[in-house]
């Protein structure tokens, strides 16, 4: 068995296996289907080692024994993946259709694809009304209305984060 089956790694990580006894592989891909794209090493007391680098752009890495893959003996490696951050920029041009006031205001979003959480900070600034929404909205093009997705409270500064569904995440 791979001890232990599943490990979260980062991209640049290095990962090892340490031969024990018998003859193994480490082969990436789904048990009894190599795949050829990261690694096949054998194990054994002549190979005791095996290091793989991991790469970025991968989700998921599954491996296995290629002698005893009917049998369970498979690994995967989760790769951690780096957070996705978003300038935000309040003015009226963002407005559809754009208004011409004083107020502005900034901010920043952070998506973490691990956990699928939004964080954000927002500050504006110069309104000459009251504050009436705040929201984030679903995936569309620029100047396209489209759903409320994430409703914020009135003020200013904006600072909160959400977890975010797995059809959020997605989109």
């Amino acid at each position: 068995a791979f001890v232990p089956p599943m490990v979260t790694a980062a991209p640049g990580d290095t990962i090892r296996w340490v031969w024990e006894s018998g003859v193994h592989t480490v082969t990436s891909g789904t048990p009894c289907t190599p795949d050829g794209l990261y690694f096949d090493a054998p194990m054994t007391r002549f190979n005791e080692t095996a290091e793989f680098v991991v790469p970025d752009g991968v989700s998921q890495i599954p491996y296995f024994c290629i002698p005893h893959c009917g049998v369970g003996m498979s690994g995967v490696i989760n790769v951690e993946q780096p957070p996705v951050e978003f300038m935000i920029t309040l003015d009226g041009f963002q407005e559809n259709e754009p208004v011409d006031t004083p107020a502005t205001g900034s901010g920043t979003a952070t998506f973490d694809p691990n956990s699928n959480e939004l964080s954000w900070n927002i500050e504006f600034q110069g309104l000459t009304a009251n504050e009436t929404a705040a929201h984030f909205h679903g995936p569309g093009l620029p100047c396209q209305n489209v759903g409320t997705q994430i409703t914020l409270p009135t003020g200013s500064p904006k600072i909160g984060a959400q977890v975010l569904t797995a059809q959020q995440a997605e989109d």
